[in-house]
């Protein structure tokens, strides 16, 4: 498995609780990703990318390439996996990977939760503003979504290629961040 060490080897983990950070997600529209990751440029092996390659947010900063969007009982599911999911990937924010976490608390007694991950589509060796909901995402309904008290077998496997494209990621850096969907699973029963 991929530790939260591997990951700052080359990204800065920036939480919420400890920094706020506006995307920006068009002329006037701000959103504050829960979680985010951003390339430290500081640790790329030459050749350096030229200036422009990673999108600037607030204050001249590089935009967050990897986001977590977390919604406890205040979104409902086309809210969180169309409308906000595309605003992340809209022109101009950096997004490169969105990892969504709903949470639906005592909905008839059964607290339900869903989890999915986006990319930003590339086509013809460009980045595009539109996102694609990986095919290992939970199955996206409107209602009727998982019980969070039964165990899963779910991994989010993120491409580290992606996230750093063009960059080369340093040697021996694994391929994937992987994300065991069972371990989130059991800190938000913990949290309940």
């Amino acid at each position: 498995m991929f530790s939260l060490q591997d990951l700052e080897a080359v990204f800065y983990f920036v939480c919420g609780f400890t920094e706020c950070l506006d995307v920006p997600l068009g002329p006037t529209d701000c959103k504050q990703p829960d979680v985010h990751f951003t390339i430290d440029l500081r640790r790329i092996l030459p050749p350096h990318p030229p200036r422009g390659t990673f999108a600037l947010g607030a204050g001249g900063n590089l935009s967050p390439q990897l986001v977590f969007d977390i919604a406890v009982a205040n979104e409902s599911m086309p809210t969180l996996t169309e409308i906000d999911l595309q605003r992340y990937f809209s022109a101009g924010t950096g997004t490169r990977w969105w990892v969504g976490i709903s949470i639906f608390k005592d909905v008839d007694g059964v607290t339900r939760w869903w989890v999915g991950h986006a990319y930003r589509r590339f086509v013809n060796g460009r980045f595009i503003d539109r996102a694609e909901l990986h095919q290992e995402s939970m199955p996206n309904v409107t209602s009727h979504n998982v019980d969070i008290s039964i165990h899963t077998n779910l991994l989010f496997r993120i491409s580290v290629q992606t996230l750093m494209h063009p960059c080369l990621p340093p040697a021996a850096y694994p391929d994937f961040i992987v994300i065991n969907l069972e371990q989130i699973r059991q800190l938000v029963v913990s949290l309940l």
